[in-house]
């Protein structure tokens, strides 16, 4: 199914059909060069972030679960040289009534936009609560904003 052919009626009554029961941390790992760091003399750390969302993945087909998980890639340079990494993932599961609804060409779309709404909090809370606890001023991530395709190539 193409996405131009969904219509917002249609996607509404699939998505009013699923419920989320789950968001959990699947992997973090985190590293911090302290000697690294003490080399940066003044202002702000700048920051690398990368973001992925995955595929839906099934994980009880019978009950209708799924889950989607996102990765959260963040870095820290001074001179170039990386000092500071978290690597995050969490999955949301979901469960979807009627099971049948697992293979309903919406499930794709409905993987690609609301999980990320769900588990960006998380990774914000994560994220910030993490800096602080290495040290480092307390990163807060922004708001989840929207682009529409047809304006991201303009950035």
């Amino acid at each position: 199914m193409n996405k131009k052919n969904v219509t917002p009626d249609e996607f509404n009554k699939f998505v009013q059909n699923i419920k989320i029961q789950n968001i959990v941390l699947d992997k973090l790992q985190v590293s911090v060069d302290r000697e690294g760091l003490s080399k940066k003399k003044h202002g702000g750390l700048p920051v690398l972030l990368q973001e992925e969302i995955s595929s839906p993945f099934i994980i009880d087909e019978s009950q209708g679960i799924f889950g989607v998980s996102h990765k959260v890639r963040f870095r820290t340079k001074v001179h170039r040289k990386i000092v500071m990494r978290i690597d995050s993932v969490f999955t949301a599961i979901y469960k979807v009534s009627p099971p049948d609804l697992l293979k309903n060409d919406y499930l794709e779309i409905f993987a690609s936009t609301n999980p990320r709404l769900h588990i960006w909090p998380y990774q914000r809370e994560l994220l910030q609560s993490l800096t602080t606890r290495m040290g480092l001023p307390p990163f807060v991530l922004p708001p989840m904003i929207f682009i529409p395709e047809s304006e991201q190539d303009k950035i």
